[in-house]
């Protein structure tokens, strides 16, 4: 296997620039929704991985010194971050979509985290194993939005069985993620001081991590300082959209209708509408 690059951050990158979330949106909140659906033999287990989560959002948040931080909170009305649980099923074992917005910055995320029935991914019975793909989508949601090339990173695909915490890739990956401004280019403050091509986001990285090239290290981040103003009251209001928009979702995927309305829905005296168009 070749060299790894000190980082998986060019990974990440959506048109060339670093996405995350503004550090005025500090304290991400998040919902961990309740096992309402499972069987009741999962009911008893609910609180275990409830806490699991809340450990593995412990793990980002140390590992970056809390440059990440979360808050807890009762509802998804008020969250950033929704956790909802599921049956696993043969594609994957967790799923993330987040929303960025035009400045490059993540405003709101929906993480979905299987349980396996022990039939399908039987081996992901291990609670380590859930523990592995949670770590793995918050990753995502934080704006790892691609995948590493190391089978000892968490953001591996396809799922390293026995890998259930962040390698120090990982640590300096999302470090450096929260160390460079909201939608970092590269390419712009390269050229800008006339770093050598071919070069890469590492190359520039590497330039920035020379403790003897402060000078230059201070330019490159000066001229790296968002050209947008972060609008925390705008990210909420992108997220108040979307949480609405769930709700509507979540509203109407168990639709049921009463006996009385079908009685009369299958009534020869209640025909069914025409289209005053045909």
């Amino acid at each position: 296997m070749p060299e790894l690059s000190r980082t998986y951050l060019d990974a990440s990158l959506r048109d060339g620039l670093t996405v995350r979330w503004p550090d005025s949106a500090m304290p991400i909140k998040v919902y961990i929704a309740p096992f309402r659906w499972y069987e009741k033999s999962k009911q008893q287990e609910s609180f275990v991985y409830n806490q699991m989560v809340i450990e593995c959002l412990k793990v980002w948040q140390d590992v970056t010194h809390n440059a990440v931080r979360f808050l807890i909170v009762p509802d998804m009305q008020s969250s950033q971050i929704n956790f909802a649980w599921r049956r696993v099923d043969r594609k994957s074992l967790g799923h993330c979509e987040y929303s960025i917005n035009k400045r490059s910055m993540v405003y709101s995320a929906e993480i979905q985290i299987g349980i396996s029935d022990g039939i399908l991914h039987a081996a992901y019975n291990d609670a380590d194993e859930v523990r592995h793909t949670i770590l793995h989508e918050i990753g995502h949601s934080l704006g790892l939005v691609g995948h590493s090339d190391g089978p000892s990173d968490i953001m591996y695909v396809p799922h390293q069985y026995g890998v259930v915490g962040l390698s120090p890739r990982d640590a300096e990956t999302i470090g450096w993620l929260y160390k460079l401004p909201v939608g970092f280019n590269y390419h712009a403050i390269a050229e800008k001081h006339q770093l050598a091509a071919p070069y890469t986001l590492h190359d520039v990285i590497e330039l920035l991590a020379d403790p003897t090239a402060k000078p230059k290290k201070d330019a490159f981040l000066e001229k790296a300082k968002p050209v947008h103003v972060e609008r925390p009251e705008k990210l909420l209001q992108d997220h108040d959209i979307l949480t609405h928009m769930g709700k509507f979702h979540l509203a109407t995927q168990n639709i049921q209708i009463r006996p009385d309305t079908l009685k009369k829905l299958a009534n020869p005296k209640f025909p069914p509408p025409t289209d005053p168009h045909e």
